[in-house]
């Protein structure tokens, strides 16, 4: 089922990305798969939408997928390096 997102949302979502230069920090990602794994549809697509904004199609796939636990050991492993 495709959720439509409200062009204001996307608008708050590519401005945030603008806002931090297309980057996004190791716990701001880890945050964001909480809410995606807890979350609503809607709200999981607006997570999606923005990752996908900010070019992170793994990180979507993986929690397109449901695969959370997979998605934090790869943000925790490279949090190490």
């Amino acid at each position: 089922m495709e959720i439509k997102l409200l062009e204001s949302d996307m608008n708050k979502m590519r401005n945030i990305n603008q806002k931090n230069e297309w980057a996004i920090s190791y716990d701001e990602l880890l945050k964001l798969t909480e809410q995606h794994r807890t979350g609503n549809d809607y709200n999981r697509a607006l997570i999606e939408y923005r990752l996908t904004d900010i070019n992170f199609h793994s990180e979507v796939g993986l929690l397109v997928q449901s695969k959370y636990e997979e998605l934090k050991k790869a943000i925790l492993k490279e949090m190490q390096e």
